[in-house]
């Protein structure tokens, strides 16, 4: 089973597809997972704001300075202005890209981790670790953290959408490409668990049309005709899912979807 499919049929597996979709999450999960004990916010502030400025959004963090001891955390301060963290690229703490860093991970990317109970956040002492009790294991975290490819953070943020899952693996399990009123309709009844109003189906293939097509469509996750109104399933390089394994059956959804009028 692939670390997507583990996601998938974990309870909390679309939270953790939504906080493992933003890029600077990402990076701090990998810089946790290359620690050996709790990091200060501020060495943390300073190796993400060090190596994006290198890198830039495709760029992967290294080792960064841990914040443990019998005297405690190190200060942000030492932490900060300590040589070698200079040496590998960290900034330093007085850097506005460094201040600027920390409040968004205070405010934005610390949260959303700790929330999906993917960190271990002391906002006292100002210190983070990965969870002590994952919600998956550690290997599944590190595989997603560690993808590379292009574009996979959008491929992250569409497979968090229940509606976008439920179109990829209608669409996957077709022989062909489906038109998108047959998707509508077998998209409404996986969510309806039988027999869809047509109110429902209509809602589905506007929000299909508006939303979630252009969406999956820039994830290169499908194709659209627009001359024909039909859809295909595309995947990703780095996207190893069978949707019969983490979704209900597929096949027969378009199938019944296409012949029920």
């Amino acid at each position: 089973m692939s670390e997507i499919e583990t996601l998938l049929r974990t309870p909390t597996g679309t939270a953790l597809l939504s906080a493992l979709s933003d890029g600077q999450r990402r990076r701090v999960l990998a810089a946790l997972l290359d620690a050996d004990g709790p990091v200060a916010e501020a060495a943390l502030a300073a190796h993400l704001a060090g190596d994006e400025a290198v890198a830039g959004e495709a760029g992967a963090p290294g080792g960064v300075e841990v914040s443990t001891g019998t005297g405690g955390p190190t200060s942000a301060t030492e932490t900060a202005a300590d040589s070698e963290g200079t040496a590998r690229g960290e900034a330093p703490a007085d850097d506005p890209d460094v201040q600027g860093t920390r409040v968004a991970l205070r405010h934005v990317a610390l949260p959303a981790l700790a929330d999906a109970g993917l960190v271990d956040w002391d906002r006292t002492a100002g210190t983070v670790s990965i969870a002590a009790d994952l919600p998956v294991d550690e290997a599944v975290v590190a595989d997603v953290v560690e993808t590379e490819a292009e574009g996979w953070g959008s491929v992250l943020e569409c497979l968090a959408v229940d509606r976008r899952r439920a179109a990829l693996a209608v669409l996957d399990g077709a022989d062909g490409p489906t038109e998108r009123q047959a998707l509508a309709e077998a998209v409404a009844r996986r969510e309806a668990s039988g027999t869809p109003t047509g109110d429902h189906v209509e809602s589905v293939l506007v929000s299909l049309h508006h939303a979630h097509l252009p969406k999956l469509r820039a994830a290169g996750l499908v194709e659209t005709d627009q001359a024909t109104e039909t859809v295909t399933y595309a995947g990703h390089p780095a996207l190893d899912v069978t949707w019969s394994a983490a979704e209900p059956a597929t096949h027969t959804d378009v199938t019944a979807a296409a012949t029920e009028d």
